[in-house]
């Protein structure tokens, strides 16, 4: 049931990408997906490609620097706090609570 779910996910965001390469929210969706899934790499990709699009994103920028920080990337995801003015104890109390959760 869960893979369905990420299936059908992914190829909605599919979807929506090939009809507009430039939407940012249906390449977090996709990255957010894949990385949920356990392939992290692929979803940084796909969400730093978001990031690239709409850099002002404060939510894209969030999602990037904890998939980044659970990759096991921290320097990255550090850097990406930065550019967002997020302080990294908030960030890294946040995102266990949204790990947590998502987990679930």
């Amino acid at each position: 049931l869960l893979l369905d779910r990420f299936d059908q996910t992914i190829l909605e965001a599919e979807k929506a990408i090939s009809l507009n390469p430039n939407a940012s929210e249906a390449l977090l969706s996709l990255g957010m997906t894949y990385s949920t899934m356990g392939r992290l790499d692929q979803g940084i990709v796909y969400i730093k490609k978001a990031y690239e699009l709409d850099p002002l994103s404060s939510h894209i920028g969030d999602r990037l620097a904890l998939i980044l920080r659970t990759a096991g990337r921290k320097a990255e995801a550090i850097v990406r706090l930065s550019e967002a003015g997020i302080s990294v104890f908030d960030f890294d109390v946040e995102s266990d609570q949204w790990l947590q959760e998502s987990l679930r």
